[in-house]
């Protein structure tokens, strides 16, 4: 007699304990590739869960953006797993802070133009700091073959880079 299979539910339910203890760090001499990493398995089993407990796909569209999203993360952190762990740590720091420059510069802008009572996070120096941010990256990326046409690498890169 073949054996009967849990619900995908049940063994996530079965899981999540173990997966909420491997999500926790802490910053206490961080190493930010591990730190992201942890995070993306979160977002990762949070989002199948999710998903799982559905009763039916209608609303699947909506979660093609999420869905997306967790696989340019693990495209990217598997893509770098093979850099030496401090430029690794440095490169996620970089990374993020070029990000965060940029949504910065793009809020002011959007609502210098849009709201300009609006009061916003806004910095003078945000262009500076984000190209700053992207060069040492650049820097990082272009150290170990990454860089091409002197350009950070795309989500597709990466991947054709894995694959190969």
């Amino acid at each position: 007699m073949p054996k009967k299979q849990r619900p995908l539910s049940k063994i996530y339910k079965s899981m999540k304990p173990h997966v909420e203890a491997v999500a926790k760090s802490n910053l206490v001499n961080p190493d930010f590739y591990s730190i992201v990493l942890r995070a993306a398995l979160s977002k990762s089993f949070d989002f199948n869960s999710y998903v799982s407990n559905l009763g039916r796909s209608s609303h699947s569209f909506y979660h093609t953006a999420t869905l997306r999203g967790i696989c340019e993360d693990l495209i990217v952190l598997r893509a770098i797993h093979g850099i030496p762990p401090a430029d690794r740590s440095e490169l996620i720091t970089h990374l993020q802070r070029a990000d965060i420059h940029e949504s910065v510069k793009n809020q002011t802008k959007f609502f210098d133009t849009n709201r300009p009572q609006q009061p916003v996070v806004s910095s003078d120096d945000s262009e500076i700091l984000w190209q700053g941010a992207q060069a040492k990256a650049l820097a990082i990326y272009d150290k170990y073959g990454y860089v091409k046409k002197g350009r950070r690498p795309t989500i597709r890169q990466l991947a054709i880079k894995q694959i190969w």
